[in-house]
């Protein structure tokens, strides 16, 4: 007779996940818990305090006589210190963000929605993309043509298109939902591969 093995949900790892009991609210549990986290994922101050204030939120949750408000505090204590030592470095990640989304062939308004996600103003978004778009390239206008034909690359769009690549219009709608003007796709599908070759490389 053929055992069957019981379906214990114990045994299940991210049962046990959803089941660990938060840790207590304290200055040493915040701070190697934020260490641990910037060692994983580049942040802003702001997605940092989100990240945070999610796990005292938790902890408040499962400890009733921990003050929300007082863990919060020590929240935004350890953003200060992190800041002041330069862990937290607003500048530097922006900066880097924006560049390393340029280099992907990603578009100006996704770019924004995207620092938008991780804590960044809109405003403080569009000054950090102007700025690099300025000092890479030659103004926004140069550096969205770059992003559309790195897209194109990547996609295999336009000139890199193969033999089972949509046609013009399904092509143009495509570079639409990556965030490009119309302008932008159409005059990039319209380039030749040695004229994208020689705005992705320069």
């Amino acid at each position: 007779m053929t055992k069957t093995k019981a379906n214990d949900s114990n045994s299940n790892p991210e049962n046990k996940r959803r089941g660990k009991v938060p840790k207590r609210i304290n200055e040493t549990y915040l701070h190697n818990a934020g260490l641990y986290y910037l060692e994983r994922y580049a942040a802003s101050s702001n997605h940092f305090r989100t990240v945070m204030l999610r796990k005292v939120k938790r902890s408040c949750m499962h400890h009733t006589d921990q003050n929300y408000d007082e863990c919060a505090k020590l929240v935004n204590d350890l953003i200060r210190k992190f800041e002041a030592s330069g862990l937290l470095n607003d500048d530097l990640y922006i900066s880097s963000a924006v560049a390393s989304f340029r280099r992907k062939g990603i578009s100006k308004r996704m770019i924004v929605q995207k620092l938008i996600m991780k804590g960044v103003d809109a405003e403080t978004a569009q000054t950090y993309l102007s700025k690099h778009d300025k000092n890479q390239h030659d103004g926004s206008a140069e550096a969205e043509l770059k992003a559309a034909a790195i897209f194109c690359r990547k996609k295999k769009l336009g000139c890199f298109a193969s033999t089972n690549t949509p046609d013009t219009d399904k092509q143009l709608a495509k570079l639409a939902r990556a965030g490009f003007t119309f302008d932008t796709a159409k005059k990039v599908l319209n380039l030749e591969e040695d004229e994208l070759s020689s705005i992705i490389y320069g």
